[in-house]
């Protein structure tokens, strides 16, 4: 609706203050609409949620779009935070303005070297967003073989080790879940010493996931 040529949302109500109540739950958008001579009307549109929750589960777009209004978030933090991360996914060094999307989209940033884009595709494609786990895996699998390839510290690449362990318990991938973690806990005996807390750690989920 933002992006509407002439339409700008100027103010976002969230009347939701438990999505599990019973009764009505709606979300007041005011819009200002460009008439003529650049002057504009303030528009107010009401949308009533109970036909969305009854959807969430079988179209992930509107269960996406719709899914922080659910949870009761303040007024316009949702929008906020889905506006930066659609921009940090774009690729400024093209002249490009569509939003990004699609499969293709996503196979387009796995491939690319830019840190930040792959980082933002992590988050969108995490169990608190999309909840896409084989893309988020492959984006954990990519962000780690960067680090790896360009030196980075050991600090990130463990850092990157470890959320990739996340991702492959998510996706049941228990042999090479069990060699992260064994190389993950190797590098921080190495790096902190037996006693660190971090070593401790990480020497518990690996013994777990060898049981």
């Amino acid at each position: 609706m933002g992006s509407m040529k002439g339409v700008r949302v100027v103010r976002f109500q969230n009347r939701i203050s438990n999505p599990h109540f019973t009764g009505v739950r709606d979300v007041l958008i005011h819009c200002g609409v460009q008439v003529e001579n650049g002057k504009s009307h303030i528009a107010e549109i009401k949308l009533q949620l109970a036909p969305f929750l009854e959807l969430e589960k079988e179209c992930s777009e509107v269960h996406e779009y719709f899914k922080n209004i659910f949870k009761g978030l303040p007024e316009d933090q949702s929008y906020q935070y889905k506006a930066s991360l659609l921009d940090r996914l774009r690729n400024h060094d093209t002249e490009a303005e569509a939003a990004p999307s699609g499969i293709g989209f996503a196979q387009e940033l796995l491939a690319c070297d830019s840190v930040g884009r792959l980082a933002a595709l992590d988050e969108l494609t995490s169990t608190s967003m999309l909840d896409d786990r084989e893309t988020n895996l492959k984006c954990r699998r990519r962000l780690l073989e960067l680090a790896e390839r360009r030196g980075a510290c050991e600090e990130v690449k463990l850092k990157y080790m470890d959320s990739l362990s996340e991702a492959l318990a998510l996706c049941s991938r228990m042999d090479e879940l069990r060699e992260n973690c064994k190389r993950s806990y190797e590098r921080k005996k190495e790096l902190y010493g037996e006693d660190h807390p971090e070593t401790k750690k990480s020497l518990k989920i690996k013994n777990r996931n060898e049981s």
